[in-house]
């Protein structure tokens, strides 16, 4: 009962999803460099080439995380959440790790 009233402050509340380190394949990040999923050509691919890409794309994740202001919109039973930005972008499905509350000012 406890955690249903913990979950239930946190609806309204300013949010910043956080971008959780995973495992990114090679075919996709051959079409962050291509534009094209071309798995041939992303075979061949460097391995320190793929995490400068990847960590690349990382960076500039986080940038327009930070450039929207996000709530929490949802709260769902099997305890994830639902976030809205305000440019109207949603993100479906975060479990709480993955977000980190703002301190209101």
């Amino acid at each position: 009962m406890k955690s249903k009233k913990k979950h239930k402050t946190l609806l309204g509340r300013k949010v910043l999803p956080l971008v959780i380190s995973t495992q990114i394949s090679a075919s996709f990040a051959s079409s962050i460099l291509h534009g094209v999923n071309d798995m041939h050509r992303a075979c061949h691919m460097d391995h320190v080439r793929v995490r400068r890409m990847v960590e690349q794309a990382k960076r500039e994740l986080r940038k327009r995380n930070k450039e929207q202001n996000w709530m929490v919109n949802s709260i769902h039973a099997n305890g994830t959440f639902d976030l809205v930005s305000d440019l109207g972008y949603e993100q479906n499905n975060v479990s709480r790790s993955d977000f980190r509350l703002l301190i209101r000012k």
